[in-house]
């Protein structure tokens, strides 16, 4: 803080999230203009947001002394499986919706909550879990996410999805357990039965979680 002025906070709630500011003027007027609604802009609001990774925020309005409407957070986790509900719809940059099948976090990871924990991502090889989601870079810069749905004697199947730099879907798989070769190796752990990623080069990953 500076002033009682706040420059940068950090909230670290299953993501970390950074608000910063670059620059400050001070006692600078701002016209009335920013603040007006652009025409044929349609703003709709919820009572309810389904979050990411089973937490559920309900958000319920109270009333004060002064009979002013404010708004109150509650809440709530669920610990119950997703199962393959989509929590984002994911888009090609001509516009055409894809479907991407998945279950638990798998379905709650965009682009823009992996660029929230690119601080996370490593060179280093990860194990990956069942069903656990690992969100990654390729050598060329773009994110993207990847889950294990099974593994048995060295036969193994993966989905993974690749976002472009506006956030679309550049590349995604279609039920094969083809993989970013030119990015990752994935090694077979004979010894646990269980997949190893390791990246190449530039590529870097991390295992985001396991609900």
């Amino acid at each position: 803080t500076w002033n009682g002025l706040e420059l940068k906070s950090e909230i670290n709630f299953f993501m970390m999230m950074v608000e910063k500011a670059t620059k400050v003027k001070i006692d600078k007027k701002i016209p009335a203009k920013f603040f007006e609604i652009p025409k044929g802009f349609t703003y709709t609001a919820t009572d309810v947001y389904q979050g990411f990774s089973g937490l559920e925020l309900s958000f319920d309005t109270l009333s004060n002394i002064n009979n002013e409407s404010k708004t109150d957070i509650k809440v709530e986790f669920s610990s119950t499986s997703l199962g393959g509900s989509n929590n984002f719809k994911y888009y090609k940059a001509s516009g055409q919706e894809v479907e991407l099948r998945g279950a638990n976090s798998y379905n709650k990871v965009d682009q823009m909550l992996i660029k929230s924990q690119q601080n996370q991502l490593t060179s280093t090889s990860v194990i990956i879990p069942t069903y656990g989601t690992i969100i990654y870079q390729t050598i060329s810069g773009n994110y993207g996410k990847m889950q294990l749905v099974s593994v048995e004697e060295g036969s193994y199947l993966i989905r993974y999805a690749v976002f472009d730099n506006d956030g679309f879907i550049k590349e995604h798989s279609d039920g094969e357990s083809s993989f970013l070769g030119e990015d990752f190796e994935i090694i077979y752990n004979e010894k646990n039965n269980k997949l190893e990623l390791v990246p190449k080069n530039t590529a870097r990953c991390f295992v985001l979680g396991e609900f």
